[in-house]
């Protein structure tokens, strides 16, 4: 179970290592969504970034 003082990164290095079946799959899921999660965040930094860049040059 995820407690409220772990985050999501925590809870997958800390069960990783006992975890079997659904909570194994459970974690890889996570680990997926997170990355996911990332990834959109980072392309919309660099879309905002390069939109101003672009305006500031005009």
């Amino acid at each position: 179970a995820i407690s409220m003082g772990r985050t999501l990164t925590m809870n997958i290095i800390t069960d990783m290592s006992y975890a079997e079946g659904t909570h194994m799959s459970a974690l890889f899921a996570t680990a997926i969504l997170l990355f996911a999660f990332i990834l959109v965040l980072n392309l919309i930094v660099v879309s905002v970034s390069r939109k101003s860049r672009l305006e500031g040059t005009r």
